[in-house]
């Protein structure tokens, strides 16, 4: 806790200009942290919704298929009875 005091003393016996450029770089690294955390949050969420959506999207796309494959096999049995029928 010395280091603490030690700083303390220096910021006291410091100029105003001084003062106020570390004050002011202390706030700016201080929004910088809570906008990067803020932006990290978003991303996450983003990340997870996109996730979610491309999920819906390709099992929706995936059900489209397999009923044209359906529809498909159907047709195919259907021929081939047909031409079982015609032999």
């Amino acid at each position: 806790m010395k280091w603490i005091e030690n700083w303390k003393n220096m910021f006291r016996d410091a100029k105003l200009s001084r003062k106020i450029t570390i004050t002011f770089l202390i706030t700016a690294l201080l929004i910088g942290a809570i906008m990067a955390v803020a932006l990290q949050i978003a991303f996450r969420i983003y990340d997870r919704q996109l996730y979610e959506k491309s999920q819906a999207e390709l099992d929706f796309f995936g059900q489209q298929v397999n009923a044209k494959l359906s529809q498909i096999e159907e047709l195919t049995v259907s021929i081939a009875w047909q031409m079982a029928w015609l032999l």
